[in-house]
């Protein structure tokens, strides 16, 4: 499991830790941004945190956690703002909707240089959801 971010008193943190199955945890590379309320998946041995929350300003900031060389690296910016947002993976493209931020409803597709607004959106606003994947009947 890995820990990133979050908030302690008035201090936002960037503070990254990781928590094995033998109940040890140990201490990683910092994340570039303080934040908490990102959306967080892994995703091709990778750890994606996206968006959040720091000291007043919504983040449209997303960082890229390598578990095999243990490096943070920054990829482009989403289009929106979001707190809170659920990100997951659909037809291996990694995919973020709704959080608190400029849009709610919306959602955006990361084609491995940028992030797209898809034509589709929520029905409802979301905001602090959790994701489980399951396959789902026909």
């Amino acid at each position: 499991m890995i820990l990133a971010g979050g908030k302690q008193g008035g201090t936002w943190l960037l503070n990254v830790e990781k928590y094995d199955i033998e109940g040890v945890l140990t201490a990683a590379p910092n994340l570039s941004y303080r934040r908490s309320g990102p959306g967080c998946i892994m995703y091709n041995e990778e750890v994606y945190v996206a968006g959040g929350y720091n000291a007043g300003s919504r983040l449209s900031d997303v960082e890229v956690f390598d578990l095999k060389t243990n490096v943070w690296r920054i990829i482009s910016k989403m289009n929106n703002e979001r707190e809170f947002p659920g990100i997951f993976v659909y037809d291996n493209q990694l995919t973020v909707f709704g959080g608190y931020g400029t849009d709610p409803r919306s959602i955006e597709v990361y084609n491995g240089i940028s992030w797209e607004n898809s034509k589709d959106t929520l029905t409802k606003d979301f905001y602090q959801g959790v994701l489980v994947g399951a396959k789902c009947p026909v």
